[in-house]
């Protein structure tokens, strides 16, 4: 199996917001994550298209995939 690093693209949103929203709190705890302090479905589909249409001079924030 050969491993590839990409910028997450827009095809990779529901995967990704399911990743953290389908987490149990014991999980979450275990990364160091505020369980209160994930966003919602809505506002990570948001931020992400906001990340993914921003040149990267303008980015806040990156995500890998």
């Amino acid at each position: 199996m050969e491993l590839t690093v990409r910028p997450l693209a827009a095809p990779d949103f529901d995967g990704f917001i399911r990743y953290w929203l389908e987490l149990s709190p014991a999980e979450i705890a275990s990364m160091g994550v505020t369980v209160h302090r994930i966003p919602s479905a809505n506002r990570v589909r948001s931020d992400l298209k906001e990340m993914v249409t921003s040149s990267y001079k303008e980015l806040r924030r990156f995500v890998l995939a």
